[in-house]
C-alpha cells in the first residue's frame, strides 16, 4: 500500500513538474511571438499630395531663369494615388485639378509677365522702345509669337507625373515597377521606406532629369485602406 501511495506521489510530482514546464514553455512562446512585429505590407491604397513648384521652376530656368519672379506659382500641387494588390499589380492615379487650374492661370498671365520682364530690360539699358519693338528687333517675332514660343519651350505640363499601371515587385527596400513581369527583371527600381501607415519613395535607380517624378522625390504616401 505504501508503495502504491509513493508511486502516486511520484507520479503527481512528475505530472506537476510536467505542467510547470509546459506552462513555462507556453509562456516563452507567447513572449517570443509578442516580441515579433509583423512586417508591414505594401498591399493597400496609398495617397500623397506633392508640390510641383520646384520642378516647374527648374524647367523654367532652362528657358529663362530670370522670369521666375514674374509668375505666381502658388497651388501647383498634384495628388498621387498608388494601389498595390496581392497579385503584383499596381495602378498609379494622378489628380492634377489644382495643378491644371494654376497652369491655366500661369499661361493666361504669360503675356503680362513677358511684357513686364522686357520693360525692365529696356529700362535697365536706357533704351527707348516698346516690348513689341524689342521682339521684332531681337527675334523678328511679334510679342504674341514670343509668348507662344516661350510657353512651348517651358512645357509646364511635362512637370507633372503621368498615370500608369502594370506590375510591381517589392524586394527588401527596392520597389520594382514595370509594364509587365518581364520588365521587372533587373529593371529600374525605387528605394523605399515602408512602415505600417507610411510609404516613402526615396530615390529612383536611374538618374533621369527628364522624368517628372524624379524631381519630386522623396514622396511620402499615407495608407488609405
Amino acid at each position: 500500500m505504501k508503495k502504491i501511495v509513493s508511486l502516486l506521489i511520484c507520479l503527481a510530482l512528475v505530472l506537476g513538474i510536467g505542467f510547470v514546464m509546459t506552462g513555462c514553455k507556453g509562456g516563452d512562446t507567447d513572449t517570443a511571438n509578442a516580441g515579433k512585429k509583423e512586417a508591414p505590407s505594401i498591399v493597400a491604397k496609398w495617397e500623397a499630395t506633392v508640390d510641383c513648384t520646384n520642378a516647374v521652376k527648374e524647367k523654367l530656368a532652362t528657358v529663362n531663369h530670370q522670369m521666375a519672379d514674374y509668375f505666381d506659382f502658388d497651388g501647383l500641387t498634384v495628388k498621387y494615388s498608388y494601389v498595390f494588390d496581392k497579385e503584383g499589380n499596381y495602378v498609379l492615379s494622378v489628380d492634377s485639378k489644382k495643378f491644371d487650374k494654376q497652369t491655366a492661370k500661369i499661361k493666361s498671365s504669360t503675356k503680362k509677365a513677358v511684357v513686364s520682364y522686357l520693360e525692365d530690360i529696356i529700362k535697365a539699358h536706357g533704351e527707348n522702345m516698346t516690348p513689341e519693338e524689342m521682339c521684332k528687333q531681337s527675334d523678328n517675332m511679334t510679342l504674341d509669337e514670343v509668348c507662344e514660343d516661350f510657353l512651348n519651350k517651358w512645357d509646364i505640363a511635362s512637370c507633372k507625373p503621368a498615370a500608369s499601371k502594370g506590375k510591381y515587385k517589392l524586394d527588401g527596400d527596392k520597389l520594382y515597377i514595370g509594364e509587365s513581369e518581364q520588365g521587372l527583371q533587373n529593371g529600374p527600381f525605387y528605394t523605399v521606406g515602408l512602415e505600417s501607415n507610411k510609404l516613402t519613395l526615396k530615390e529612383y535607380s536611374i538618374k533621369d532629369n527628364s522624368r517628372a517624378e524624379n524631381k519630386l522625390l522623396p514622396i511620402i504616401f499615407k495608407r488609405i485602406k
